[in-house]
């Protein structure tokens, strides 16, 4: 088999550690399955660790993890130059993720006083008291009257 499992005593008391102490060895050339032979998630583990300073991809149908680990033993690789464009490149995704959250937060806050404007106006042009219109918006007097009177 490909793994080898060793459980420890202790040779002088004959003190057997049980599942405290377990060494594993995995016999890398043992390893001979080929990428659509990988059934399970320890195959897939074996074929990085095997493969995953030749490959020029990344294997398909991998989980989450596995494609991190790729990653990472690929920028393992790169030159420096190489290395500095891929940082770059996070930075900018980075940046852009941050910027489309920034941008979509504004709007929502935009929208929540377009929408208070349009009620304070609609209330008041039904002839709703100014004091009910600064408690049905959560608006103050003077903000009440900035809109009232930015309107008319």
């Amino acid at each position: 088999d490909v793994m080898s499992h060793f459980k420890l005593i202790e040779k002088e008391y004959m003190i057997d550690y049980l599942d405290d102490i377990e060494l594993i060895f995995i016999e890398l050339p043992k390893f001979t399955k080929t990428e659509s032979e990988l059934n399970n998630i320890r195959d897939k583990w074996l074929y990085f660790i095997k493969n995953a300073g030749t490959l020029d991809y990344v294997p398909k149908n991998l989980n989450e993890e596995l494609e991190k680990a790729f990653d990472i033993a690929n920028e393992a690789n790169f030159s420096e130059q190489e290395l500095e464009l891929q940082h770059r490149k996070k930075d900018w995704v980075y940046m852009q993720k941050s910027s489309l959250e920034l941008a979509k937060t504004q709007g929502i806050e935009q929208g929540i006083e377009q929408q208070k404007k349009e009620v304070v106006l609609k209330s008041f042009k039904a002839g709703l008291d100014r004091q009910l219109i600064q408690q049905i918006t959560g608006l103050n007097a003077e903000q009440v009257e900035g809109i009232i009177n930015h309107d008319q």
